[in-house]
């Protein structure tokens, strides 16, 4: 797996959000992560160059009235187009977007998980993957947000949005925490989604027919 490309974008107030982002290279995955400032209203649609994308995990604060929510598309058209989230009503969207390539395109996601409470000033998310090589997702609404090394900040909206990956394999598969600051130490959401690459299909297919 490789890192593609990342985007962003916010509006304060509106029914829709439109993102350029470019994806590019082969066995491609989009993944998006917003923000709302409700904790009931759901998009209508998220979509990349008209193509529907699949919500993948929602995760509301428990306190301070945020939604965060994951959106994915394997097999993203490559160029450059709109990602495009629309709600009813109008609400504050903040967007971030991530694109990858090598990545298995079924099965999405490895592995999920989400929570919504206050950490303090220090921020984690623990995710159990499947297979092996996966790397980790994670999207959060979070002050200010900075990562631990290795793991990157792709993209951050008005210091509240955020999205960020692990930049690496996890390997062996199984426990993984990707953490980072909060600088208020407020109310926050946390999502993180593993997806795996192309090659652990091929691994379980030679497994299958080989047995070793």
């Amino acid at each position: 797996i490789a890192f593609d490309a990342s985007s962003g974008g916010a509006t304060d107030s509106g029914t829709s959000l439109t993102v350029s982002h470019v994806c590019s290279g082969s066995n491609r995955l989009l993944l998006v992560g917003f923000i709302t400032n409700t904790t009931t209203a759901s998009p209508t649609s998220v979509e990349y160059n008209g193509d529907a994308m699949t919500q993948l995990k929602v995760q509301a604060s428990t306190t301070n009235g945020f939604r965060s929510f994951v959106y994915g598309l394997l097999a993203p058209d490559a160029g450059t187009f709109n990602i495009i989230i629309t709600f009813a009503a109008a609400q504050l969207i903040y967007a971030g977007a991530a694109s990858y390539t090598g990545v298995l395109q079924s099965g999405l996601p490895d592995a999920s998980v989400s929570e919504g409470q206050d950490e303090g000033t220090a921020w984690s998310i623990a995710i159990t993957t499947v297979l092996d090589n996966c790397w980790v997702f994670a999207h959060g609404r979070i002050l200010d947000p900075l990562a631990t090394s290795p793991d990157t900040i792709r993209n951050t909206q008005g210091a509240l949005n955020f999205v960020a990956d692990s930049n690496a394999a996890v390997s062996p598969a199984g426990a993984y925490t990707i953490n980072g600051t909060n600088t208020d130490g407020g109310d926050e959401t946390l999502i993180a989604i593993s997806f795996a690459p192309v090659v652990a299909a091929a691994a379980a297919n030679h497994w299958l027919l080989t047995g070793v």
